[in-house]
């Protein structure tokens, strides 16, 4: 029984269903403490029982469980609002100590070693995720209107050449109601002035400045008689802009889950809690 329990196949199967968890949902929660435990009764029992934990790893193992170890720290720092190269250190300070204090000094395998190899790459995600999975806090919520979306692309400078995609919300603050983007009808020469990527340009009509996201002609059925070059009598072109006042906005890169969840006009509520150990994380509803 204890070969299945603490097999490293078990840790391998909860930490697949641990990836497929929503971050705040109480199947991660628990899954979380659960891996987490298992290496510390293995331990427990062993060294109660003098009896030397086995190895128990492969080459299969030893090749899936680095890459399955970058997706469940990914996923559970999910909810930070961390840059690329914070991520990137929580990923390899566990590495790093591994290699400095296990293979760096041919330390001999014995349980205390076995347990420390294991705990040294459990301990610092364990930390991030019980940080928001056990804060019961009251978070601090802002409302913004979200005016408009961006999804940019870059190419990274290796050989490769490989596409980075960025996502981006241009958030205002919004205590009140704002007035959404409305059809307002411009003359012809207005409407052929702006072409290209709308939601881009600008009208300034008096001393407002206005965001352009489209634009439209319709065909206008009229009663008296108007003669307009390749129409017949009785219909008119008349344009229109989907406009909206120009505000003061602040620019946020996203993640991807949110950054599909809210559409231009939205309204965005960040949420930005404390922590258990005062480490702030932010949920978007």
């Amino acid at each position: 029984m204890n070969k299945i329990v603490f097999s490293i196949y078990t840790r391998i199967a909860l930490c697949i269903f641990l990836v497929l968890q929503d971050p705040l949902s109480n199947g991660f929660k628990y899954t979380i403490v659960i891996i987490f435990c298992i290496p510390i009764l293995r331990y427990v029992i062993y060294t109660a029982t003098e009896n030397e934990m086995e190895e128990g790893s492969n080459m299969v193992t030893m090749s899936i469980m680095p890459i399955l170890y970058a997706f469940v720290t990914m996923h559970i720092l999910a909810v930070y609002d961390f840059s690329y190269w914070l991520g990137l250190a929580v990923l390899l300070i566990p590495t790093l100590i591994y290699y400095s204090c296990i293979v760096a000094t041919h330390v001999l395998p014995n349980n205390h070693n076995r347990f420390f190899t294991t705990m040294c790459f459990y301990i610092l995600p364990f930390f991030f995720a019980v940080n928001y999975t056990f804060d019961f806090s009251k978070p601090a919520t802002k409302r913004y209107y979200l005016i408009d979306n961006h999804e940019l692309t870059s190419t990274d400078n290796s050989s490769e050449g490989i596409d980075v995609h960025n996502y981006y919300f241009d958030l205002v603050p919004a205590p009140k109601a704002i007035e959404p983007a409305k059809w307002v009808e411009v003359s012809e020469q207005i409407h052929n002035n702006f072409s290209g990527i709308y939601k881009h340009k600008f009208a300034t009509s008096g001393n407002e400045h206005y965001r352009i996201f489209d634009k439209k002609k319709v065909t206008d059925t009229i009663r008296r008689r108007f003669i307009s070059s390749g129409y017949p009598p009785g219909t008119r072109l008349r344009y229109y802009f989907l406009m909206q006042k120009d505000l003061n906005y602040e620019r946020r890169k996203m993640k991807w889950k949110v950054f599909k969840r809210f559409k231009q006009g939205d309204y965005v509520f960040i949420e930005t809690h404390g922590g258990l150990f005062g480490i702030d994380w932010l949920t978007y509803r």
